[in-house]
C-alpha cells in the first residue's frame, strides 16, 4: 500500500497543505511546531479514522475553521487506485468517503488502508497498564479480520450497558435481574469469540516478534508473550466454543456479587493482559529505559511484519521523530532496514536530516525529503 498524494485543508496548523509522496522513503523534517507530524496524523485518520495524538476530533480542528478534511490518493500493491477523504464538523461528526462513495460507518474502512505507527510513546507498551496493550492488540486485529471489529465493538457497548446496569442494582441494592441475565449472555457469546481469536493471534505472532528482534536487537535475547484471559483448566481448548463460554459463564457467576458490590464488569477480554517477557523477565518489572524503548519499537515492526504476510499488503509505515531516542548503532541498523525490500513506503518525521542522508540517496525517485518551515506547504 502506498500513499501517492495527500491533501489537508485546516487540519491543524496546516490552512492548505499537499504533498506527494514517494513510493520508499519520504523525510520530513524541520523545527518542532511547523506541522511535520500533523502529516502523518491527517495519514492515520485516512487509514483508521482517528487521531493517533488527540482524544477528540474538536482539538485537530485549525482555529476559527469551521471543518477539516483531508483527502489522500492510494495505490495498492495490485495496482488498484483508491481515494479516501475524511471529513469533520464539530456538531456533526466525521464522515469519510472512499472512491467518493460515504461510508455508512467509519468501521468499514478499518483495513482497506493498513497502517503501522512508530512514535516516542511505544515505550507504553511495555511500561504502562493493560489498557494501552489491549489497545495494541485491537488495531492489529481489527485491520485483519473485519468480524473481530464487529463483534469489538458489540462487546464494548454490551459492557457499557451492563456497567450502567450493575450501577443501577448496586443503588437500588438488589442482586439479581433478568435484565442482567440477558447481558450476561450477550457478554458471554461476544467476549468468547474475541477471546478464542485473540488466542489464534498470539498463536501466530510470536515469530513475527522473534523476527523483529532478530531485526534490531541482541541476537542472544529470546523475547516471548505470555497471554493472561480467563481463568481456564488446562484441559480447555480454546478452540472449542462451548468450553470457552463454560469458563467464561463459571467466572461472570462467581464474581457477580463483587461486580454488583463495585458497579463495574469485572470479568471478560475488557480486562485481559499481555505479558511481554525477555530471557524469561517480564520486561514491566525488569527492563531498563532502553530495553523497554527497543522493545515497544520491535512490537511495532513485528506488526508491520504480521500485517504484511496476513493481509498481502505491506502497510504504510509512519514514524514519528523516534530517531532522536536512538544511539547511532540502532540507527544506522533500523535505517539499513527501512531502505531494505523487507519495508514498502515510510514516512518519517524529524528536526534535522544529516542522521538521513549518509544512508538514504534523496537523489533517488523512490525517495523524497521535505523540508517545512511554514505552516501550509504547496510545493
Amino acid at each position: 500500500m502506498i500513499i501517492e498524494t495527500i491533501h489537508l485543508h485546516n487540519f491543524r496548523s496546516h490552512e492548505d497543505s499537499h504533498f506527494t509522496f514517494g513510493p520508499k522513503i519520504n523525510l520530513f523534517y524541520g523545527d518542532n511546531g511547523m506541522g511535520k507530524t500533523n502529516v502523518l496524523e491527517a495519514i492515520h485518520y485516512l487509514c483508521l479514522t482517528k487521531s493517533f495524538l488527540a482524544s477528540k476530533d474538536q482539538y485537530v480542528l485549525r482555529f476559527g475553521a469551521a471543518s477539516f478534511e483531508t483527502t489522500g490518493a492510494f495505490i495498492r500493491e495490485d495496482g488498484v487506485q483508491m481515494q479516501a477523504k475524511l471529513i469533520f464538523v464539530p456538531g456533526e461528526g466525521k464522515r469519510i468517503f472512499i472512491n467518493k462513495i460515504p461510508q455508512n460507518t467509519l468501521s468499514q474502512v478499518i483495513g482497506k488502508f493498513p497502517l503501522v505507527i512508530f512514535s516516542p510513546d511505544d515505550r507504553a507498551l511495555t511500561s504502562e497498564g493493560p489498557e494501552v496493550r489491549r489497545k495494541f492488540l485491537n488495531n492489529i486485529l481489527s485491520q485483519v479480520k473485519p468480524l473481530y471489529l464487529q463483534d469489538l465493538l458489540l462487546y464494548q457497548r454490551a459492557v457499557a450497558q451492563r456497567n450502567a446496569l450493575l450501577l443501577q442494582l448496586k443503588r437500588q441494592r438488589l442482586k439479581q435481574s433478568e435484565q442482567l441475565i440477558s447481558w450476561n449472555e450477550e457478554l458471554i457469546q461476544t467476549g468468547s469469540r474475541i477471546i478464542r481469536q485473540r488466542v489464534r493471534f498470539f498463536q501466530t505472532f510470536l515469530p513475527f516478534l522473534q523476527q523483529a528482534h532478530h531485526a534490531i536487537s541482541a541476537v542472544g535475547e529470546i523475547p516471548h508473550i505470555r497471554y493472561q484471559t480467563i481463568e481456564f483448566s488446562d484441559s480447555i481448548e480454546f478452540g472449542d466454543s462451548e468450553a470457552v463460554e463454560q469458563a467464561f459463564r463459571k467466572k461472570l457467576t462467581r464474581l457477580q456479587h463483587s461486580e454488583i458490590e463495585m458497579g463495574r464488569s469485572l470479568v471478560g477480554p475488557h480486562r485481559d493482559e499481555m505479558i511481554f517477557l525477555l530471557n524469561k523477565l517480564e520486561i514491566r518489572r525488569f527492563a531498563s529505559h532502553g530495553q523497554h524503548r527497543t522493545f515497544g519499537l520491535m512490537l511495532q515492526l513485528a506488526k508491520y511484519f504480521y500485517l504484511a504476510e496476513h493481509m498481502n499488503e505491506k502497510p504504510i509505515l509512519l514514524l514519528d521523530d523516534i530517531f532522536g531516542d536512538l544511539d547511532s548503532k540502532r540507527s544506522k541498523i533500523f535505517l539499513d532496514l527501512l531502505c531494505s525490500e523487507q519495508i514498502g513506503q515510510c514516512i518519517i518525521t524529524a528536526v534535522e536530516n544529516k542522521t538521513f542522508n549518509t544512508v538514504i540517496s534523496f537523489e533517488d525517485t523512490s525517495n523524497k525529503c521535505f523540508h517545512i518551515n511554514h505552516k501550509s506547504y504547496n510545493p
